[in-house]
């Protein structure tokens, strides 16, 4: 009897690596993978990591436990790709890279640039309806879409993402096809650098959606091979969304004698979109374009932009700066174009044309500083008087060695810092930089 009792337990054909895999899921909770797999590839250790290679990723994620995280081992994932559908159980699973000797975990395709709807593949799809997941410090290149949500997502976090050569960075469907909106969704700490279409795009059907130190560089004009290049897109039927401390910039159309695009913040016809100290800098229209019901700034950046800040409905400003707003061939541009209600509260606006209004827009100033300069042909910068009303704010005409003695280093060049203070002495109105 113990003769058979141990035959029993003695397998007779050799177990396969994906066999071993199952066996180490269930006997422990992290997963260890790397592109070709290591030692005896059960998943169980780092020197012993499964392969990602011919399926094992997808399948070392539909094994992994609830709470447990699927580490990936520095390297080159070419080719390979992750879907994480909807669990039952409802508990966080994690996929996170590990980085080492400054290596990172980084999923390699085939994007081209000059044909962008057919190449690259989409690296990491979020099920329709999935929820509680997160996905950590993995990086991406020449990839058509790193990270591509299908709707009614809930509770998901992304951090750390960095894309490099794409087509979209991150895609969200928002409601998509399924019942409910996707929401309490966290983008925080993502690069997105050199993209022809966005670096990050809600769809419509999104609540309560945070974006915090994240950066969007379109790459300008070496990248821009499609029309609406932009940073950061929010589309309709969006609520509570919210960005902090996020970059948008170099966002690029070249149409000719037609209207020229590219945005670093836009929004359509949204609910409330909120930024607090975000900055947007060298795109050919809006750093921010924004049709949302409200749109609220705070301690927000705009420089070099055809339109700095560009509102349609209602937005509130605090403590803002938009400065030399000007088109991509040099000519003048507006610090802030109104179509709807625009109230600014210690403010800084310095250019040829510090505000534009249309069609009845309508601008409020509050204790803020209006420095018009002259336009680019030599022309003097105006004040709209007749479309603004002005309560305990100073409007002081200057050219650039008086725009010097205004502030304590006013450079065109400038993205953040005190170098738009008011110099000692002067009034309270105005921007001024705050620390975090």
């Amino acid at each position: 009897m113990k003769t058979q009792f141990a035959l029993r337990f003695q397998p007779a054909l050799p177990v396969t690596a994906a066999c071993w895999l199952m066996m180490a899921l269930t006997l422990q909770a992290d997963v260890y993978v790397s592109p070709a797999g290591a030692g005896n590839k059960d998943g169980n250790s780092r020197e012993h990591a499964a392969a990602a290679q011919a399926g094992g990723l997808q399948r070392a994620w539909d094994a992994l436990p609830a709470e447990a995280t699927l580490w990936l081992l520095p390297g080159e994932y070419k080719d390979a790709s992750l879907d994480i559908a909807p669990r039952a159980d409802g508990k966080a699973r994690v996929l996170a890279g590990l980085a080492e000797g400054g290596k990172r975990a980084v999923f390699i395709g085939d994007f081209d640039k000059t044909r962008p709807g057919k190449t690259g593949g989409h690296v990491i799809t979020v099920m329709q309806e999935a929820s509680d997941w997160v996905l950590k410090d993995l990086d991406f290149r020449d990839v058509n879409t790193a990270v591509h949500l299908l709707g009614g997502n809930t509770n998901g976090k992304l951090e750390g993402l960095r894309v490099y050569g794409s087509r979209e960075g991150i895609r969200s469907e928002g409601k998509g096809k399924a019942a409910t909106d996707s929401k309490d969704i966290t983008v925080s700490d993502c690069v997105f650098e050199h993209f022809t279409k966005r670096g990050l795009r809600l769809l419509a059907g999104h609540k309560n959606i945070t974006m915090e130190r994240c950066s969007a560089d379109a790459g300008g004009k070496e990248w821009a091979t499609e029309p609406f290049q932009m940073g950061f897109a929010v589309e309709n039927d969006c609520d509570g969304i919210n960005f902090t401390d996020c970059v948008a910039r170099g966002s690029y159309n070249d149409a000719g004698k037609k209207y020229w695009n590219g945005d670093g913040f836009c929004v359509e016809q949204a609910g409330t979109v909120t930024w607090t100290r975000c900055r947007a800098f060298d795109n050919t229209d809006g750093g921010w374009d924004t049709k949302a019901n409200l749109s609220v700034f705070v301690d927000c950046i705009a420089l070099r932009n055809k339109r700095n800040i560009r509102v349609w409905g209602k937005a509130t400003l605090e403590n803002c700066l938009a400065a030399y707003a000007q088109y991509p061939k040099g000519t003048d541009g507006a610090c802030v174009w109104s179509k709807g209600e625009v109230e600014l509260k210690r403010c800084t606006l310095v250019g040829s044309r510090p505000v534009e209004c249309e069609d009845g827009g309508k601008v409020t100033l509050e204790k803020s500083y209006i420095v018009p300069v002259p336009r680019t042909d030599g022309e003097r910068g105006y004040i709209p008087l007749e479309w603004t009303r002005v309560d305990d704010s100073e409007f002081v005409m200057s050219d650039a060695d008086g725009v010097k003695k205004l502030f304590v280093a006013p450079e065109k060049e400038f993205e953040g810092g005190t170098g738009f203070n008011r110099r000692e002495g002067g009034s309270e109105v105005g921007y001024k930089h705050r620390e975090k």
